[in-house]
């Protein structure tokens, strides 16, 4: 969460348009934004894959009991749809790109631009590996899918579809080391099933694999992390770099949808103070 809307789906906003740019659309990003939002802070909120976060995309039909004032046993996807409808009515502008990278100057790369006429290589057989192959097949000039496994680890798409969509697909295959000294310069994989070894050309690697917090984009912008890989933060969820907010699972040891609700309203109303200096600041 970043402190510098409206239900638009934008493709490419300016990031001179917004006070707020909120990054991820879990319940964490949606709560943040939402309540950016009702304090009238023009809010955009990127997702690139899809909206509630794992709660629509691991466990959707997962009975929800321990959130306060919920009927007992909503279902994570019926909450995730409260959320995105609650960021809607704060007319929080919603953008439907990955962010890939944040530069030292604020400005967010968005959309896969970083990798468009690139050759790159994404490890990985699940859910967010395929979404970044889709993504990324009509904007890189060749894009790779190498997973060590026979088959994907979802049922939602085939090799032959990814294919056809111009994914060159290697399973029963690794990503042994990265070659280049100071830039990719290309990838080693290994066949599981012969062992032998060969050298792909590539200029970028995408790791989708696992599903840790992802801060990465964060400590690229030198934001202090523990030994955990979390970020730090204080009472109001400021990191080490001033105006950067870290809020959820890439800021918590307490994995629960509450939490992540609450440090959002927290980060956003430190952000308000931030932006606006009101009188009581």
């Amino acid at each position: 969460m970043s402190g510098a809307g409206r239900k638009r789906e934008r493709t490419a906003p300016a990031v001179s348009d917004y006070d707020v740019l909120v990054i991820g659309g879990g319940p964490a990003g949606l709560s943040a934004a939402s309540f950016c939002g009702r304090k009238l802070l023009r809010t955009a909120l990127f997702e690139g894959d899809c909206w509630g976060g794992i709660l629509t995309r691991w466990c959707p039909d997962k009975r929800i009991d321990d959130y306060p004032g919920l009927s007992p046993g909503i279902r994570a996807v019926e909450l995730a749809h409260s959320l995105l409808e609650f960021a809607r009515r704060a007319e929080v502008d919603l953008v439907e790109k990955r962010v890939e990278e944040i530069t030292e100057d604020g400005e967010v790369l968005a959309g896969g631009e970083r990798f468009r006429g690139k050759r790159v290589v994404i490890v990985g057989g699940g859910d967010t590996a395929l979404s970044h192959a889709k993504r990324l097949s009509g904007i890189a000039s060749r894009v790779t899918l190498v997973h060590r496994h026979k088959t994907f680890r979802t049922p939602n798409a085939l090799p032959e579809e990814l294919e056809r969509e111009g994914v060159e697909v290697l399973l029963s295959h690794s990503v042994e080391t990265i070659l280049g000294a100071d830039s990719v310069e290309g990838v080693r994989l290994r066949s599981a099933t012969t062992g032998e070894e060969r050298d792909l050309p590539v200029d970028a690697v995408v790791m989708a694999v696992g599903t840790k917090p992802n801060s990465a984009l964060l400590r690229e912008l030198r934001v202090s992390v523990d030994w955990t890989g979390r970020v730090v933060t204080d009472q109001w969820q400021r990191t080490s770099v001033p105006g950067i907010f870290a809020i959820g699972d890439v800021s918590s040891h307490l994995k629960m949808i509450v939490t992540a609700v609450a440090q959002a309203a927290t980060a956003a109303h430190q952000a308000y103070a931030e932006v606006r200096s009101p009188y009581w600041k």
